[in-house]
């Protein structure tokens, strides 16, 4: 009987013992973000800011709540923007091209056209003025558009490889007899080489010009380059489905000579990264990487040529990196190889979309953002499922209205923000009552036992 009355003391306790998950308080978090609400919504959606990002403990953003007017948590979700994009279709054709050789007095171009009856060139010549010059001395290029039905949007140059690495500013023009030319627009073109890469700037953007002839020529009278082909691109569609990109610039800060790292304060959804050298006529072969912590070795995410060249007060610099999305707060630059060490340490410019928080405006507001703390863990209610229910009229979804963030401001303290592990005292009980119980158990046992025998002895002593 003393058996089953500890055995259900014991229970008793485990069940007085077992954990109860409490409820998360608003002082739990460091920050807080007012929420301006209208229309007596079910939902509301806002595309977090920078700040929540910065002031977020995980990069999962799981250390977020939203609250309502009396305190309590109300269901949230977070969404990644809609990155689809619309098809878009490119049409491509190689145009036919001609040399074309200066006159001795200036810039004009002395040449005499063969065309069909359609108006395509079969032959160019040149005049006699040019009989005579250096036949490597071209000024520039005719080009034979006038088969196409398409508009023009961009031209793609390949040179031969025998051409010598240049870089020069030409100019496009644009007419629809070969004798009167109007200007269309003006580019950089050419290519480097540096080490293992090679540079090339051999696309030209058009204003979709209506004409059936094109000519490149150089500003300086010299067209360096060779070209090889010229390829058009006409874009048909170019709709794109997705949010403005947000930037975000930081300097680096130098680790040693060739090494340099970018805190972004948070663990940003980044999309994109350019590295902007700041030493002018500057070129260096560069590898980054990043990671969720100071710590980690970090994740290698591109390597490539950086570069910032001068050329008649224009600057070129390397194209913007598309880089897988990963939620990183850290970010290293490694020179590997340059003729000369940077002596300005780079700039970074970050792309990313911010995530788009939706919740469920259950009680009153107004509503806020709780964030920033290091001993909460994700929440495991969420109002995707909500969502994707039959809203009203029989529509497929709810669709959320909008909600405006206000300022941020302190809300638990910054203490939330410490690294520190709290201490477990529910599992500590726990512990405590399986063990007080086991004691019990085998107390009751030996109490129990010695009794039986003390009794086995008393009736011997009877007979």
């Amino acid at each position: 009987m003393r058996v089953k009355i500890a055995f259900l003391l014991l229970c008793a306790a485990m069940l007085t013992a077992s954990p109860v998950v409490a409820a998360v308080t608003p002082e739990q978090f460091a920050f807080g973000l007012p929420l301006q609400v209208s229309g007596g919504q079910a939902f509301y959606e806002l595309e977090l800011p920078l700040a929540v990002y910065q002031g977020c403990q995980r990069d999962d953003l799981g250390d977020l709540r939203v609250f309502n007017s009396s305190g309590k948590v109300v269901p949230h979700a977070l969404r990644r923007p809609d990155n689809k994009r619309v098809r878009q279709d490119v049409a491509v054709s190689v145009l036919p091209f001609f040399p074309l050789q200066a006159e001795r007095s200036g810039d004009d171009l002395s040449i005499h056209v063969e065309r069909t009856k359609e108006g395509t060139i079969v032959n160019v010549r040149a005049g006699q003025s040019a009989v005579g010059q250096d036949a490597n001395r071209g000024s520039g290029y005719l080009l034979d558009a006038s088969h196409l039905k398409q508009r023009i949007d961009w031209l793609e140059l390949l040179w031969t490889d025998e051409a010598e690495a240049f870089l020069s500013e030409v100019v496009v023009e644009t007419s629809h007899d070969l004798v009167s030319w109007q200007p269309l627009t003006t580019a950089t073109v050419g290519w480097l080489r540096y080490q293992d890469f090679r540079l090339d700037q051999n696309r030209i953007s058009l204003p979709r010009p209506n004409s059936r002839y094109l000519r490149l020529r150089s500003k300086d009278g010299r067209f360096a380059g060779t070209l090889a082909k010229v390829t058009m691109l006409t874009r048909e569609s170019s709709i794109v489905a997705q949010p403005k990109l947000k930037r975000l610039t930081r300097r680096a800060t130098r680790l040693s000579e060739n090494k340099y790292r970018i805190d972004l304060g948070g663990a940003l959804p980044v999309s994109s990264v350019s590295v902007k050298l700041q030493d002018k006529n500057s070129l260096a072969t560069v590898r980054l990487s990043s990671a969720r912590n100071e710590k980690d070795p970090g994740v290698h995410r591109w390597q490539g040529l950086a570069y910032n060249i001068s050329l008649d007060g224009r600057t070129v610099e390397n194209p913007a990196i598309s880089v897988t999305t990963r939620r990183h707060r850290f970010w290293d630059l490694q020179v590997e190889k340059s003729e000369t060490p940077l002596a300005v340490v780079p700039q970074l410019e970050f792309m990313w979309q911010p995530d788009r928080l939706v919740f469920l405006a259950q009680g009153s507001g107004p509503y806020f953002v709780a964030y920033g703390s290091t001993t909460l863990a994700p929440t495991t209610f969420h109002v995707d499922s909500l969502l994707r229910l039959s809203g009203p009229d029989g529509q497929k979804s709810f669709k959320p209205d909008v909600a405006v963030p206000g300022k941020p401001y302190e809300l638990g303290g910054r203490e939330n923000l410490s690294d520190r592990t709290p201490i477990p005292w529910r599992e500590y009980s726990l512990w405590g009552v399986l063990a007080l119980g086991v004691i019990l158990i085998g107390w009751m046992s030996f109490s129990l036992q010695h009794k039986m025998r003390g009794d086995g002895k008393g009736n011997g002593d009877t007979e």
